[in-house]
């Protein structure tokens, strides 16, 4: 989720600094360059506790979520206290249609929050289509067992529904505040992943935030793991 003023330029003491976490024209760049298919997910929620984001009513975030989601596919990001109540979920579901002015078929539970089968039985009652939530927050690897997106099964009904999960496989959180990896590490267990997904001819799945792309504080060297992933799939691409 952006964690961001989202104002270009913000004083401070007099002085003009850049937003660190202001890293779109980056990934804009790279991902036209590599030709890679990338999902924007969006906190649109009440602040609580878990969940920090902007109001939705902020001009410049507004803007923010309009000018992606004319370049890429956008996702609601369920807050942290969305989950388990529908009519919260069904709120911040129709704030974000409204912004984007088109229907909001994918999601990603913020916290990677998931409690079965709930959590999908509300996401299918707002006719979210793909849920991006299936992997483990402190360690990289395969959750459902499988690197390829699948149907939910929900077994409380016994039925197949129409609910695409779609397993990641790392978060750049994971690498650096879990497993506290180097960037070089990082990049070491990345190429790890990516060739047992290609062994399966699996779906590679990478998870990051904007704040990572930053080089700031503790995301100080992650731009280059994050430019490493891109040169990896750059080639892969042909690109």
């Amino acid at each position: 989720p952006p964690r961001s003023t989202l104002f270009p330029y913000t004083t401070l003491f007099r002085s003009i600094i850049h937003d660190p976490f202001d890293t779109y024209h980056f990934i804009h760049k790279h991902v036209k360059e590599a030709h890679l298919h990338i999902i924007m997910f969006f906190l649109v929620g009440s602040r609580s506790k878990f969940d920090k984001n902007l109001n939705p009513g902020n001009f410049y975030f507004k803007r923010l979520i309009e000018k992606e989601s004319k370049m890429y596919s956008v996702g609601i990001h369920p807050s942290y206290n969305s989950n388990g109540n529908h009519e919260k979920l069904s709120r911040e579901v129709n704030v974000l249609r409204k912004i984007i002015k088109r229907k909001v078929k994918k999601a990603r539970q913020h916290y990677l929050k998931l409690s079965f089968p709930n959590t999908y039985q509300n996401l299918i009652k707002e006719g979210i289509e793909e849920d991006y939530t299936m992997g483990f927050h402190d360690l990289p690897g395969f959750r459902a067992g499988i690197a390829n997106p699948f149907y939910f099964y929900d077994l409380s009904l016994e039925m197949e529904t129409n609910l695409k999960v779609v397993p990641f496989q790392v978060m750049d959180a994971t690498l650096n505040h879990y497993q506290k990896l180097s960037p070089e590490q990082a990049i070491e267990k990345i190429n790890q992943l990516i060739v047992t997904v290609k062994k399966v001819n699996g779906t590679f799945v990478a998870v990051w935030h904007n704040e990572s792309l930053s080089n700031w504080r503790e995301w100080n060297g992650w731009l280059s793991v994050f430019e490493h992933l891109i040169d990896k799939m750059k080639k892969r691409n042909g690109s």
